[in-house]
C-alpha cells in the first residue's frame, strides 16, 4: 500500500516540478514556489518506503522459536508450534548450533542449545513430542525434508488431569540412506490448573459477565445521584 501511494505521489510531483507546456505561467510560478515543500514530501515517502521494506525483512528473518504455554486449565486445548525459518536455524557453527528458545504465554524466553555432528549430511528433520498426561492430536513424530524455506511443526494438546508436567521435544536428523542422528532434547514445564471443572473459556465468559454487571451498576449509581432515576 505504501509503495503504491509513493508511486502516485512521485508521479504527481513529477508533473508539478516539470509543468506541461500548456500550463499557464502563473501556475508555473506557484509550482516553483512550492518546490521545496514538494521535495520534503518526496523524501518523506522515500523514508516510509524503506521503513516498509525493513519491517518486511524483519518478519522474514524471524528467529527460531518454540511456542508452548506455561499454564493451562484442565479441559483446555492449545496449539504448540516449532517454527524454523530454515535449516540455517540449526546449521552447525563450529561444534554448536544456533540456540532455539521457548516463548511462553507471558513472553518469557528460555534459551535452548543442541549439539550436532558436523560430518553428518541430513536430508530430513524430525521432531517428536513427548507429553505424558496430555492428549495429542496429530502425529507425535513429525518429519519434514530439510530446506531453507520456513519449517513448521504443530501439535494440538489437551491435558487429561491437573498437576505439574514436563513435556519434551526430541530433535533428530535423517540422511538419504535412513540413518538418524539425535540432535538433542529440550524440555519445558507446564502447570495444569483445575478450578471446579471450569476451563479458561468459562473463566473468560464469567469475567466478561462480571465486568458488564459492574459497569451497569456503576451507570445506575451515577444516574441515581443525578436524580434521573430513583430506587425505592
Amino acid at each position: 500500500m505504501i509503495i503504491v501511494t509513493g508511486l502516485i505521489v512521485i508521479a504527481i510531483i513529477s508533473v508539478l516540478i516539470y509543468p506541461l507546456p500548456f500550463q499557464p505561467p502563473p501556475y508555473t510560478l506557484v509550482i516553483r514556489n512550492l518546490r521545496p515543500a514538494v521535495l520534503v514530501a518526496l523524501f518523506f515517502f522515500i523514508a516510509l518506503f524503506f521503513q516498509d521494506l525493513l519491517s518486511k525483512r524483519k518478519k522474514l528473518v524471524a528467529p527460531p522459536k518454540v511456542n508452548f504455554p506455561s499454564r493451562l486449565y484442565e479441559g483446555d486445548s492449545c496449539m504448540t508450534e516449532v517454527h524454523l525459518t530454515g535449516w540455517s536455524d540449526l546449521a552447525p557453527r563450529g561444534e554448536r548450533v544456533r540456540a532455539l528458545f521457548f516463548i511462553d504465554e507471558y513472553g518469557n524466553k528460555q534459551p535452548l542449545g543442541m549439539d550436532i555432528e558436523t560430518d553428518f549430511n541430513p536430508k530430513y528433520l524430525a521432531i517428536e513430542l513427548l507429553a505424558a498426561g496430555f492428549d495429542i492430536e496429530g502425529a507425535k513424530k513429525q518429519k519434514q525434508e530439510i530446506s531453507f524455506a520456513p519449517m513448521n511443526y504443530r501439535w494440538n494438546i489437551r491435558p487429561l488431569n491437573s498437576g505439574n508436567y514436563e513435556v519434551g521435544l526430541i530433535f533428530r536428523t535423517e540422511n538419504a540412506s535412513g540413518r538418524t542422528r539425535e540432535l538433542g532434547v529440550v524440555t519445558h514445564n507446564v502447570s495444569v490448573v483445575k478450578i471446579d471443572h471450569l476451563t479458561s473459556r468459562h473463566l473468560w465468559v464469567l469475567t466478561r459477565i462480571f465486568g458488564l454487571l459492574t459497569g451497569t451498576l456503576g451507570v445506575l449509581e451515577v444516574l441515581n445521584r443525578l436524580g434521573i432515576i430513583t430506587f425505592t
